[in-house]
């Protein structure tokens, strides 16, 4: 038996092969001639920037345990007839100004346009979301030895905020960095902000 390989190994990378789950090119939602290949994997989501050169591609590879969700939605703009997904990750990273790591926000957000119809390139989105979010909590799973096909998300949180507490920016953290993160796990919340007595 080989040392290497683990009972928790997926059997796709057995002898060291990964299988490529779904793949797919798309462009920058910022510049629509930024061409990205992007490759979901059971692991990874890994994405590269299409060039003519290779001196110009670049590759970054996410690990699929530090994504907290993906979505997929259409633009305000009703003649583009495109339709994006955006993925969110934590991963660790270095801090600016200090030797520690700490996690920090990652978006990657893609224009689906494959089809002239914005109702299939919609479809597509939400095919390319839900397989991230589900090879996602397969990841989490993997690390925590919990099986999250029995784990439901709740239906929704109640957050009390204090806005006098601590230095009084109790409030403001929430709606700068919280109030995103649940957003972007898809996670329903009630806010209820605490008053004096």
């Amino acid at each position: 038996m080989d040392p290497k390989i683990t009972e928790s190994d997926p059997p796709s990378y057995l002898n060291g092969i990964t299988q490529v789950l779904q793949y797919g090119e798309f462009t920058a939602t910022g510049n629509r001639k930024v061409r990205y290949a992007v490759s979901l994997t059971e692991r990874d989501l890994t994405i590269q920037k299409i060039t003519s050169t290779t001196a110009g591609r670049s590759k970054v590879v996410f690990n699929l345990r530090d994504c907290v969700g993906c979505r997929a939605f259409i633009a305000d703009d009703n003649a583009d007839a495109g339709a994006y997904f955006s993925v969110y990750f934590y991963p660790f990273k270095r801090r600016w100004m200090s030797s520690g790591v700490a996690r920090q926000r990652v978006e990657q957000c893609f224009r689906v346009a494959l089809f002239q119809d914005a109702r299939s390139n919609l479809e597509e989105a939400e095919k390319w979301a839900g397989a991230i979010r589900e090879s996602s909590v397969r990841q989490q799973h993997l690390r925590t030895r919990v099986l999250y096909s029995e784990v439901h998300r709740p239906c929704s949180v109640m957050l009390l905020v204090n806005p006098h507490s601590g230095k009084g920016q109790a409030l403001s953290l929430f709606t700068g960095h919280v109030q995103h993160m649940l957003n972007e796990a898809g996670v329903q919340h009630t806010l209820v902000i605490t008053g004096e007595f």
